[in-house]
């Protein structure tokens, strides 16, 4: 199954390619983080405090400016791919 996404990955222009790669290890990146630090933090220290919850509020971040990139990725292939299709919206 990966062989397909890994095949789907590698025909993506270079472009949109880094950034389908770079939000996934932005995302990945900011999960990883909460996990060890965010979990060395509440183990040591609870979660009723200033620092776990800036911690958390990096991890969050890290995960929804992956996923911005991502999006932006995603509009823009489908922008270069399928210029020629509109939206129409109804009143």
């Amino acid at each position: 199954m990966i062989a397909v996404y890994v095949r789907f990955v590698l025909a993506l222009p270079k472009k949109i390619r880094f950034m389908f790669l770079l939000s996934g290890v932005i995302f990945v990146a900011g999960a990883i983080e909460d996990e060890f630090v965010g979990g060395y933090w509440y183990e040591s220290y609870g979660v009723a405090n200033l620092t776990y919850a800036v911690i958390t509020m990096f991890e969050e971040s890290f995960e929804m400016i992956g996923v911005v990139i991502f999006i932006y990725a995603l509009l823009s292939y489908l922008g270069r791919e399928l210029s020629d299709v509109s939206l129409w919206v109804f009143d």
